[in-house]
């Protein structure tokens, strides 16, 4: 069974729901229609010559279009494969090279890419979302007549999905997705975010649409541009939420906090669920999303490319004891870990060919690892297994890279990136547990070692707390600190350290 098999069944059980709504278009699919375009962009692929483990470079974003070419590549046992578009040339070349692509896919502005990059002008096939010039145009597969092809048998180890890592603490990563992968994934989902036919998704995160329609969902890609999560109309996300009647809803903090403003006592919507990831989830922000929707749940997610999800909670669950811990320099509270994964805390600076068991290293604060059936077991041809895995006590468990700790009571605590970690005299300083504090107190910082000096990169008035007493030797004002493209959520601390460069 696999995430081909569940769509095909809600195809079956469930055909004239609706399974995928295009809000700018105005236009709706149901599970039937989607199918019947599935089967043809199957039929016209296989005539193209993409068979079973070929790679398909596509560059499209959420769509009928994207998930018509997800699915009738499963349906091939072809290999989706996935870029950020918004990365730099240097990092699409490094992606590009680590999976030989028979096919690329992509909407016209991304085939701007073949300007400067030969890699992509040398894959074989050239496919276009509409026409353009020396290139196939994708959507004539629906104007042809067709012959339903038979489903090719995909084994459970066989891959379906790549993407990679962001490269930002070196080469970048695939994460190969195979299709035991990906449905042990969706179960998980599933269970912890209680998934069920018929509830209707405003759907910001592309992956999670496959979940959807696995689950028998209805899936609604929102009229506002994803790709600028910052810069999102708020109120063209809630006119979307109220015109569908969405039961659920969820995206990085940043774009979910859009909504936020233009809530008022008298709107009127049908939301029950409301999920926030990507990026920390901080108590103010959760907290006031909460108090303008009384009558729905909101949610925080902790998880990672490589584990999704690894630990969650509620608003409900926020306490004024763990607010104050927060605003104490304490960490980020992420939740309980949900059931499905083990983890575990230990000193990665310890971790040495000669640690025969996890329980030598183990501590109360110092690097979360990871291990699940739901847990990425490595990397395309291993590389950034050794750096990323580790094998031990007969599990393979994956190093996150964060920091945390538990509580008491057995619930997650989050510090930061574990390789940020400043020693400053006796003291060692986790940046993102005193970031999160200033954040609660109105300030956007970073917190790094610049020029010797343990140093506060502040975009707003120095903060008015006792700066030397946290370690803090000096503050440094800026307009804006960059942060990461995808879900402008994260620090983007190399950007950081390029900005404090001098002025040549």
């Amino acid at each position: 069974m696999n995430l081909m098999t569940l769509f095909d069944k809600n195809v079956r059980e469930i055909p004239s729901a609706s399974a995928l709504s295009m809000s700018s278009r105005g236009e709706t699919l149901s599970y039937a229609g989607l199918s019947d375009r599935v089967d043809q962009a199957a039929y016209y692929f296989k005539q193209q010559g993409i068979v079973k483990g070929d790679g398909v470079l596509i560059l499209v974003p959420m769509s009928f279009e994207l998930y018509t070419t997800l699915l009738a590549l499963f349906k091939l046992g072809a290999v989706a494969v996935f870029i950020d578009p918004q990365s730099s040339k240097e990092h699409i070349k490094a992606c590009i090279q680590k999976y030989p692509l028979k096919a690329f896919i992509g909407v016209k502005k991304a085939h701007l890419l073949r300007l400067v990059n030969k890699d992509i002008r040398h894959i074989p096939l050239q496919m276009t979302i509409g026409y353009l010039p020396l290139t196939k145009n994708f959507n004539k597969c629906f104007d042809q007549r067709y012959v339903d092809i038979d489903k090719v048998v995909v084994n459970d180890d066989d891959p379906a999905l790549i993407t990679f890592t962001s490269g930002s603490t070196g080469k970048p990563k695939a994460a190969v997705r195979t299709h035991a992968f990906l449905l042990k994934q969706y179960e998980v989902l599933s269970k912890n975010m209680l998934f069920a036919a018929h509830q209707v998704d405003i759907s910001t995160l592309p992956v999670f649409v496959l979940a959807n329609l696995a689950a028998g969902m209805h899936s609604v890609i929102p009229n506002v541009n994803l790709l600028k999560p910052a810069e999102v109309d708020g109120q063209a996300l809630l006119d979307d939420i109220i015109k569908y009647k969405a039961t659920r809803f969820g995206g990085s903090p940043v774009l979910v906090n859009q909504i936020t403003p233009h809530l008022t006592k008298d709107t009127k919507h049908s939301l029950t669920h409301v999920y926030m990831g990507g990026g920390p989830v901080y108590p103010t922000i959760i907290y006031n999303l909460q108090q303008k929707l009384p009558r729905s749940t909101v949610y925080g997610l902790y998880g990672s490319t490589e584990a999704e999800p690894i630990a969650h909670m509620s608003s409900f669950e926020y306490s004024n004891i763990k607010v104050v811990k927060t605003h104490a320099d304490d960490g980020l509270y992420v939740g309980k870990p949900i059931k499905e994964i083990e983890i575990k805390i230990i000193d990665s600076d310890r971790l040495t060919a000669g640690v025969k068991s996890l329980d030598e290293i183990e501590c109360h604060k110092g690097e979360i690892i990871v291990s699940g059936e739901h847990v990425l077991k490595g990397y395309l041809n291993g590389e950034g297994d050794k750096e990323n895995k580790i094998h031990i006590d007969g599990k393979i468990w994956h190093r996150t890279g964060d920091a945390g700790y538990f509580d008491d009571n057995g619930e997650l605590w989050l510090l930061g990136r574990y390789s940020q970690k400043i020693i400053s005299g006796d003291k060692v300083l986790y940046p993102f547990a005193i970031e999160a504090t200033l954040f609660e107190k109105g300030y956007n910082t970073a917190l790094i070692v610049h020029e010797g000096k343990v140093c506060l990169i502040a975009e707003k008035t120095s903060p008015a707390v006792n700066l030397l007493a946290l370690g803090i030797e000096k503050v440094i004002l800026v307009e804006s600190l960059p942060r990461d493209k995808r879900h402008n959520a994260k620090i983007d601390y190399g950007a950081l350290k390029e900005l404090l460069k001098p002025k040549r």
